[in-house]
């Protein structure tokens, strides 16, 4: 189960859990209380339920999103470079821990981009010049069919903190690749 449908999920429970106080004590205590709330107190709790939620235009959805589809929180398909139709997991694998290429694995976990195999640890800053730009940490170019992806600062955000939930175990024994 994806982290965004995790938070779905608790989502609904909450919902649940505050349909059944309201039931239980009845409309008119309810009533009181809502009255009693400042208008502001509502605004900050639903944005605070919209970001916790995982609902559709929620930070960690939409970096789902890019990741497995290639499309924005509107639907939109995020433009590359090569102008492919997908996102990064035909690549990279859904999980993440990617797919064999040209006697590469392209894995982008964490673990996997904390390691130094040849090249100084990605940090946030240099994992956003890969995908923008193309180049790993020590400034040298990727492999050209690395596209290079146009994405605005809150899609490249909300990309880098669904990376940041990527599992990083080990793989199955006897696995090269990951095609799930």
């Amino acid at each position: 189960m994806g982290q965004a449908v995790r938070w779905r999920v608790a989502g609904a429970a909450g919902a649940a859990l505050t349909l059944a106080v309201l039931l239980a004590v009845g409309w008119p205590v309810v009533s009181r209380w809502l009255q009693a709330v400042p208008p502001e107190a509502w605004f900050c709790h639903s944005l605070l339920g919209l970001a916790v939620s995982g609902e559709a235009d929620g930070p960690l959805a939409n970096g789902e999103r890019i990741y497995q589809e290639g499309k924005t929180a509107s639907g939109r398909p995020v433009e590359n470079s090569l102008n492919l139709a997908a996102g990064c997991a035909p690549c990279h694998g859904r999980d993440g821990r990617g797919r064999a290429f040209a006697g590469r694995l392209l894995d982008v976990t964490p673990a996997a981009l904390a390691l130094a195999d040849g090249r100084p640890p990605y940090t946030a800053e240099t994992l956003r010049a890969a995908i923008r730009h193309g180049t790993d940490p020590a400034g040298r170019p990727l492999d050209p069919l690395m596209p290079r992806w146009r994405l605005s600062e809150r899609d490249l955000n909300d990309l880098l903190a669904y990376l940041r939930t990527l599992p990083s175990g080990d793989r199955p024994a006897g696995s090269a690749k990951n095609n799930s």
